[in-house]
C-alpha cells in the first residue's frame, strides 16, 4: 500500500524556498530539519498501532504490554544525498536489544508464521491514520521554518 502526498505546487516551491534561505550551506540542518518535520508527522501513528496491537493481543493467554511499549518512532540511515526517513514501529536495536523490552516478535503478529494468521496492523493503522499523517508533514514544516525565521529575525 503506497500513500500519495498531493500538495499545492507553490505552497511546495515556497517551503523549498524559506529551506534554502535558512540552510544555505549546511545539508546536516535541512536533513534534520525534514527529519523533525518527519517525527512530529507520524507521533499520531504510535497510539494508533498500540491500540492495534491490544486489539489484536485480546485473547493471547500471556500478554506482558512489552510489544506495545517497544513501539516508537525510528529514525531511517540516512548518508550523503539521501533524503532521510523515518519508520513507525517496533524498536529491537540497542537498548531495546535485551529480551526484556525488545518487540522482535512484532514480525510474527504482523505477517503471521506456519499455523498463525497475519494479523496486519500496520496496514490498519496506515488505514486509520495515514492519510492525516501523510497531509501533516508540511504543515510541521510551516511551522518549523516560521519557527527558525522568528530566531534569525531576533
Amino acid at each position: 500500500m503506497e500513500n500519495v502526498i498531493q500538495f499545492d505546487k507553490n505552497e511546495m516551491k515556497q517551503i523549498i524556498k524559506d529551506l534554502d534561505q535558512l540552510f544555505p550551506d549546511s545539508d546536516t540542518k535541512l536533513r534534520n530539519t525534514l527529519r523533525g518535520a518527519l517525527r512530529k508527522a507520524a507521533r499520531p501513528l504510535v497510539p494508533e498501532i498500540r491500540s492495534q496491537i491490544k486489539q489484536g493481543l485480546k485473547n493471547m493467554t500471556k500478554s506482558t504490554g512489552q510489544l506495545s511499549r517497544s513501539i516508537g518512532i525510528i529514525n531511517g540511515k540516512t548518508s550523503r544525498g539521501r533524503k532521510p526517513s523515518v519508520y513507525v514501529g517496533p524498536r529491537v536495536k540497542k537498548s531495546w536489544a535485551s529480551k526484556q523490552k525488545t518487540g522482535f516478535y512484532f514480525y510474527f503478529l504482523e505477517y503471521g508464521k506456519a499455523g498463525v494468521p497475519a494479523r496486519r496492523m500496520l496496514d490498519k493503522a496506515a488505514q486509520v491514520k495515514g492519510k492525516g499523517v501523510m497531509g501533516d508533514v508540511a504543515s510541521q514544516l510551516k511551522t518549523i521554518i516560521s519557527k527558525r525565521w522568528a530566531k534569525k529575525l531576533s
